[in-house]
């Protein structure tokens, strides 16, 4: 019986520590407005999101043109616009309004998906140069300072996600101490706490690496807009990287640890 509930304990306490990983990566990555921003940009590194702004800035561009523009005219801009986001001055300009935007909704003030994006005129207004020499002069690159790349209720509550990961993290914190300390005080052979902790710790890591892939399927089923969903998908691969890499690491150590602790608990009684 002391065996069995010693080893429930330990289960349960590595249940609360892959918790708490992803806990701190929420309070870390995803409500950190830098972080966020930084992780955001580096995801223009992908064709999909480069054509979802690319698309945004050239339909807010052509909307305010005083003269039409041809459908092969607008694709060739979105093109060239989704090349200049490559490069660094439409990064930094970028990454400062995603910052911005994050920070917005952080504190509940948005009621819109929209991006500031005053500072990458001068790219774009090259970009569009380089599509159209001849339209370029006519075509106005001077208000993208509200380029609405979607809507409120397409992206979480990030005011409340952040209450409720602060309540999460400090339960996990305390259930997980509990956990361990009474398995290992039931315990007839604490060697053997250790191990089923080690390897419930490397099976809900494991959880938790492959966990993103779950989460960018639920949340990109809320997208309506595929072009949006695919920007989405390609965003949390590049937000989750260094949670799945850091679960991945905990789950080399959990496996270690359990195989330190049944070596030297080999031959133990109880």
């Amino acid at each position: 019986m002391r065996r069995t509930l010693a080893r429930a304990l330990a289960i349960g306490a590595a249940a609360a520590l892959a918790a708490v990983q992803g806990a701190l990566w929420v309070q870390g990555d995803l409500l950190d407005s830098e972080r966020f921003a930084a992780a955001a940009t580096d995801s223009l590194q992908s064709a999909e999101v480069r054509a979802l702004i690319a698309d945004a800035i050239t339909e807010r561009v052509v909307a305010r043109s005083p003269v039409a523009v041809p459908d092969d005219a607008s694709a060739r801009i979105a093109e060239e616009v989704a090349r200049a986001a490559t490069e660094r001055p439409f990064a930094e300009a970028f990454e400062a309004a995603v910052a911005a935007l994050h920070r917005s909704l952080l504190s509940g003030d948005a009621d819109q998906v929209i991006l500031d994006l005053a500072a990458a005129e001068p790219a774009v207004r090259a970009a569009v140069a380089r599509a159209d020499p001849a339209l370029a002069e006519r075509l106005p690159v001077d208000d993208l300072r509200a380029v609405n790349v979607g809507a409120e209720e397409q992206l979480p509550d990030l005011s409340r996600l952040s209450d409720e990961t602060g309540r999460s993290l400090r339960l996990s914190l305390l259930l997980a101490g509990i956990g361990l300390t009474l398995g290992l005080l039931v315990a007839d052979n604490r060697y053997r706490v250790v191990v089923a902790a080690g390897i419930a710790l490397a099976f809900w890591s494991t959880l938790l690496a492959l966990g993103p892939n779950v989460f960018v399927d639920r949340f990109a089923e809320r997208l309506v807009d595929p072009a949006l969903e695919n920007a989405a998908r390609a965003l949390v691969r590049e937000m989750t990287e260094g949670l799945r890499l850091r679960a991945w690491a905990t789950v080399a150590l959990g496996l270690t640890s359990a195989a330190v602790a049944w070596t030297r608990g080999r031959g133990r009684t109880g």
